[in-house]
């Protein structure tokens, strides 16, 4: 099977993608095509991508108001980027988060915060580049 999605800024595909690795589990043939217990596993798989989807772009905005603020804390930074990085598969939106994130670290002297970010982006951009080569 192939399966296409909307660009990265989408979670369509990721959500198909959950969908059907919960459903992976079930026999669904057995069941019978579009029987009570079949639209039922359907419908109980939909609702827990639906509900993840919902539960991180409630965090994505905690995480954003969070940077907005005058005190500078890191989490909030690693966080979003991670989530850029890791479940909107986003290298370039997780590489300018860190970018991003290191001008106030550097402004407030947070030398630890500075050093795990630039590691970090120094692994990104190694990621993105290896990535590129690939053509993916």
């Amino acid at each position: 099977h192939e399966l296409l999605g909307a660009a990265p800024n989408s979670s369509g595909g990721l959500a198909v993608l959950q969908i059907m690795n919960i459903l992976e589990g079930y026999d669904l043939r057995s069941m019978g095509l579009n029987s009570a217990r079949y639209i039922h596993h359907v419908v109980e798989a939909t609702k827990l991508a639906a509900e993840d989807r919902a539960r991180w772009e409630a965090a994505c905005a905690l995480w954003d108001a969070a940077r907005a603020t005058a005190a500078f804390d890191a989490r909030p930074w690693e966080e979003l980027a991670k989530y850029q990085e890791h479940r909107r598969r986003d290298l370039a939106a997780a590489v300018e988060i860190v970018r991003e994130a290191l001008a106030p670290a550097r402004a407030v002297g947070a030398s630890r915060a500075v050093a795990a970010f630039a590691h970090r982006l120094a692994r990104l951009e190694r990621r993105a580049a290896r990535m590129s080569r690939a053509g993916g």
